[in-house]
């Protein structure tokens, strides 16, 4: 897939909002304040609603625009997340293992190819 391709219109699963899933989860307290990894993080819907609800967040995605999005969102959420533009495949050059205590996936490891 060409990620960078799919951030110059709206991608289907960028629904503008948090996922329900994740919302869901933080209601129900299956999701607590912990340190959050949010793969694949987009323009950061979800990355945010885990900071407004007592995360310390980071979200990486390969695309840079996304990440600029997400920034964006944060500020006028006025949430910290930490994004950052990364390969998830390269993810143990740029985090440190048991540095999240819980990570969050939707859509991308089901799209990566063996």
């Amino acid at each position: 897939m060409n990620w960078k391709k799919a951030y110059k219109d709206t991608p289907p699963w960028d629904i503008g909002h948090a996922q329900p899933v994740f919302e869901a989860l933080i209601k129900d307290g299956e999701i607590k304040p912990g340190r959050a990894l949010d793969i694949g993080c987009g323009r950061g819907d979800n990355a945010i609603m885990l900071a407004i609800n007592g995360c310390d967040v980071t979200g990486i995605d390969i695309v840079e625009d996304a990440i600029n999005d997400a920034k964006a969102k944060a500020i006028k959420h006025h949430v910290k997340v930490n994004f950052v533009v990364g390969n998830v495949l390269q993810m143990g050059r740029l985090f440190m293992e048991e540095e999240f205590d819980f990570v969050i996936d939707l859509g991308l490891f089901d799209s990566i190819t063996d």
